[in-house]
């Protein structure tokens, strides 16, 4: 998965370019008082990109609320806010649309598409129409570029996939021929894995409550593709193995699965408490079913690994009871 260049350097230094940490917080903090962006810069405070969102648009809301409520009441006319606030609205859309463009960080758009939801609530509760037409629009803007977004990170991992599988090697250990996977390669992959289990988590935090379909599909795609690109490094080492003159490479591959299964479900576990909240919340389960799938997946890649270590070390006897079994039966 891409390492966006828009997430704060401290992250990526990490490699946990993915992880929401405290970001999810300004979800619950979307009427507070805007922060001035040139007041901001001239105290070299750097701010995310939904931070920013933010409070541009709280300060269009607040300026629309005022100038509409005036206008009705003291001109009984709305032509007068269109005549005033009009080109300055347009000329935030524009500004929005254009600098959107340049963010590629999944999570600052959808948590920008989370908070112009709060704004459209804000607006409706207010009863004043006239930022709807806006409101819509950058619906229109953000969805689209977020779905990029995703679509960069999946062709991501289908370019993985091809330049890992090509380099599925190792080595053989010992005298009982076991085959060792290629620990730049191991670490690689480990690393695609972290970032993934990431962005997948924080996208489901982010979309408990609000329960996205199109977003889910979109994680649906990631996801498969991602179980795509470990089985097929798995297939791989398996053949490497084979070509090596080892023994069969199934307990590799399969310990191999098991590493990477293992660290997307020990990620998740952590934040369970998180992903079962959608249920109490009124959303789907659409974060433990997909905890769950990975738990299986694990659990089936720990049971052959095992199968395979003990046909290695006790294969006579398996053989004799499995012959013993048959006969009885």
């Amino acid at each position: 998965l891409n390492q966006d260049r828009k997430t704060s350097r401290s992250s990526q230094d990490n490699g946990k370019c993915f992880d929401l940490g405290d970001r999810g917080d300004i979800l619950s903090k979307v009427g507070e008082s805007a922060v001035v962006p040139h007041v901001a810069e001239s105290q070299g405070v750097r701010l995310p990109c939904e931070q920013i969102f933010r409070s541009i648009n709280k300060l269009l809301l607040d300026s629309s609320s005022s100038e509409f409520i005036f206008s009705t009441e003291f001109f009984r006319d709305q032509k007068v806010f269109q005549e005033t606030m009009n080109e300055v609205i347009a000329l935030i859309s524009d500004h929005l649309n254009g600098w959107v463009q340049d963010v590629s960080d999944p999570l600052g758009l959808f948590l920008m598409i989370r908070i112009n939801y709060s704004h459209q609530l804000i607006m409706q509760r207010r009863r004043l129409p006239c930022l709807d037409s806006y409101l819509d629009n950058v619906n229109m803007i953000l969805w689209p570029k977020l779905k990029l977004a995703l679509d960069n990170q999946l062709q991501s991992l289908n370019n993985a996939q091809v330049s890992l599988v090509k380099q599925a090697k190792g080595r053989s250990m010992g005298g009982n021929g076991r085959f060792v996977i290629d620990s730049r390669l191991a670490k690689t992959v480990k690393g695609i894995t972290t970032r993934f289990a990431d962005l997948l988590l924080s996208l489901m935090i982010l979309n408990r409550d609000f329960n996205q379909g199109q977003l889910e599909r979109s994680l649906e795609r990631l996801r498969s593709t991602m179980e795509d690109l470990l089985l097929s490094v798995a297939k791989g080492i398996k053949q490497a193995a084979a070509q090596g003159g080892s023994k069969p490479g199934v307990s590799s591959s399969a310990s191999f699965l098991v590493s990477n299964y293992g660290g997307v479900t020990q990620t998740w576990r952590e934040n369970s408490d998180q992903l079962s909240s959608e249920v109490s919340q009124g959303g789907n389960q659409y974060g433990e079913e997909m905890l769950k799938h990975f738990e299986d997946l694990y659990t089936s890649n720990v049971s052959l690994y095992v199968e395979e270590e003990l046909k290695g070390h006790f294969g006579d006897m398996i053989k004799f009871v499995e012959k013993l079994e048959e006969t009885l039966a």
